[in-house]
């Protein structure tokens, strides 16, 4: 079928038949990339603040969307739409381990060299984790009244991880002269922050006591309740 063009068309001017539209451009009619009338308004470059910019190499070109870490893109067809949607990041951890030991009965030496009161074995959970290493309950020193110059043993503490010691030893006191015979009971806490590589293996800790050995050959303690608790942090 013939195209019915204007005889003396202006510059610019547009002709639609059907599907189709030409516009003279002065000299010819050039058909346009789309069906509709006039012109397309299209972008040939697409920028992203702080990026270098996309350029069409071409009118045929391709723009291609990639999906970043953590996103998905979807597109429809049939309603013509992109979606781009934030995705979602599963961190499952086991849960933290936690141990706790506590004296049965009453624990005594004479010995001013480290001996064992509680030990607690923990497995960690997850490999590279803290573990946080808490003592708590009662020591005692002894003392045996004798006028004004009786005998008293004061009691050290300390927290080991095997046989290496941790953070400070705690030291009991002595008690006045005019106290009684008999044990003399001191409440403490020894908290430590243990963050030494495990690699998610069994670690063993212990609770010791020996006898200041500046004190007299007596009895110190540690008394039942007493606990040595290891939690894992994750």
């Amino acid at each position: 079928m013939a195209l019915n063009f204007p005889d003396s068309p202006s510059n610019g001017q547009t002709y639609t038949d059907g599907d189709l539209s030409y516009t003279w451009n002065g000299t010819v009619w050039k058909r346009n990339s789309s069906g509709s009338s006039g012109s397309q308004n299209l972008f040939s470059t697409i920028a992203v603040s702080g990026q270098s910019n996309v350029v069409a190499d071409s009118s045929t070109d391709t723009v291609t969307f990639a999906a970043g870490s953590n996103m998905t893109i979807s597109t429809n067809s049939g309603s013509d739409t992109i979606t781009f949607a934030a995705g979602t990041t599963s961190h499952t951890h086991d849960a933290p381990a936690i141990e706790v030991t506590q004296r049965t009965n009453d624990y005594t030496t004479t010995s001013t060299s480290y001996q064992t009161a509680i030990t607690r074995a923990i497995d960690p959970t997850t490999s590279g984790s803290t573990l946080l290493i808490v003592g708590g309950g009662l020591m005692a020193g002894y003392r045996q009244d004798d006028y004004d110059d009786p005998e008293v043993s004061v009691p050290i503490i300390q927290l080991y991880r095997g046989s290496t010691p941790l953070g400070q030893e705690m030291k009991g006191t002595t008690l006045p002269n005019n106290s009684s015979t008999g044990y003399y009971r001191i409440g403490f806490n020894l908290t430590f922050k243990d963050t030494n590589n495990h690699g998610g293996n069994s670690v063993t800790y212990h609770l010791k006591i020996k006898r200041d050995s500046n004190s007299d050959h007596k009895n110190v303690a540690i008394f039942r309740g007493t606990t040595l608790t290891v939690q894992e942090i994750i």
